[in-house]
C-alpha cells in the first residue's frame, strides 16, 4: 500500500497583462492511495482539492470569476499481465 500527499499554494497573481484582475492565492491539497496485490492487480484512488477550495482561474472585466475544477475523485482499477 503506497500513500502521497500534496499540496500547492498558488499565490495571487493577475488575470490580465495590465495587472487590473486580480485572483485570489489559493492553497490546494491532494491524497492518493496505491495499492498493487496479486496476480497482477491494482487499484488507486485519488483526491484532488481534498478540501474543495475555490480556486480562481479567470477574471473579467465585468467581474465574472471562473472557477477551477472542484473535489475530484478517481478510482482505477486495473490488471497487468
Amino acid at each position: 500500500l503506497g500513500h502521497r500527499v500534496t499540496g500547492l499554494h498558488r499565490r495571487a497573481q493577475f488575470d490580465d497583462d495590465e495587472n487590473r484582475f486580480a485572483l485570489a492565492d489559493a492553497l490546494t491539497l491532494d491524497a492518493g492511495l496505491g495499492w498493487r496485490g496479486p496476480a497482477g492487480w491494482s487499484a488507486r484512488l485519488l483526491v484532488e482539492n481534498v478540501a474543495d477550495t475555490e480556486v480562481e482561474a479567470g477574471r473579467t472585466a465585468a467581474g465574472v470569476v471562473t472557477l477551477a475544477a472542484p473535489r475530484w475523485v478517481t478510482l482505477s482499477v486495473g490488471r497487468a499481465w
